[in-house]
C-alpha cells in the first residue's frame, strides 16, 4: 500500500514500500496523473529486479561460504544429515550421479573423488540454507512439481546441475514460479509427463537407476 503525505510546500510526498520517498507535484489533468503514475509503475519495477537481482547474489555468495564450510566436513557425516533432512539415497545419488551403492560405501567412509565431495557438498549446503531461510522441510518440496502441470521436479533439476533454478524457485517474488522457468529454463513447458525409470551408468562406473527424463529438453548422461 502507498501512503501519501502532505509536504511543507502542499504537494503530496509518497512513499512506497521501505519508506523510500518519492516528492511529485499535483497532477493538473487526468493525462498528467496517468503519465507520473506510469513513472512510477517503472520505477517500482527497476526497484524489484535491482532486488531480486541482489538477493540472489546474496544466496549465492551465502551458498558458496556454506559450501566451503561442509567440503571440510566427513563425507559420511554429510550424508548422515542429508538422510535426517529428508533424501532418499536413490535421489542423493540421482543427484551426484552415482549408484546407490556408492552411497552406501560412502557412508561407511569410502573415500570419495574430489568432484564428486565437491557435488555432496554444494547439495548439503542448499539443503541448509533452504532450511534455515527458503521453506520448511526442503526435501519433500524437492520431490514436488516445481509448477502446475508439469513433472518437472526439484530433484529432477539438481540431478541436471541446475542448481540456479532451485535457488530462484525458492523464492520465485512476485512473478511466480513460471517466470523464474521461463526465464532461466527455457523449453520447460514442452517436457513429456513420465514416471517410467531407466537405467544408465553412473560416474563410478556401476549401474543405476533414474526416473526417465521426457521431452527434449532433458539431458540423459
Amino acid at each position: 500500500m502507498i501512503r501519501t503525505e502532505a509536504t511543507s510546500a502542499g504537494s503530496p510526498s509518497v512513499r512506497p514500500f521501505g519508506g523510500i520517498q518519492v516528492t511529485q507535484t499535483k497532477p493538473s489533468s487526468a493525462q498528467e496523473f496517468l503519465e507520473q503514475a506510469e513513472v512510477l509503475h517503472s520505477e517500482v519495477t527497476d526497484l524489484r529486479r535491482d532486488t531480486g537481482n541482489l538477493r540472489r547474489f546474496g544466496v549465492d555468495t551465502r551458498l558458496g561460504e556454506l559450501q566451503a564450510e561442509s567440503a571440510k566436513r566427513a563425507p559420511s557425516q554429510l550424508l548422515a544429515e542429508l538422510s535426517d533432512a529428508g533424501l532418499a539415497w536413490r535421489d542423493i545419488a540421482r543427484i551426484l550421479g552415482v549408484s546407490v551403492p556408492a552411497i552406501q560405501k560412502w557412508r561407511h567412509g569410502a573415500n570419495m573423488s574430489p568432484p564428486n565431495r565437491a557435488g555432496l557438498a554444494k547439495l548439503h549446503s542448499l539443503i541448509r540454507l533452504a532450511t534455515k531461510y527458503l521453506v520448511d522441510h526442503p526435501a519433500s518440496w524437492l520431490e514436488m512439481p516445481v509448477a502446475e502441470g508439469s513433472d518437472l521436479t526439484g530433484i529432477d533439476l539438481l540431478s541436471d546441475d541446475r542448481f540456479d533454478v532451485v535457488l530462484a524457485l525458492l523464492w520465485p517474488g512476485s512473478n511466480g514460479p513460471e517466470a523464474v522457468l521461463d526465464e532461466l529454463l527455457p523449453g520447460w513447458r514442452r517436457r513429456s509427463p513420465s514416471s517410467e525409470f531407466d537405467t544408465y551408468v553412473a560416474h563410478d562406473g556401476q549401474v543405476s537407476i533414474r526416473l526417465a527424463k521426457g521431452g527434449d529438453t532433458a539431458d540423459n548422461p
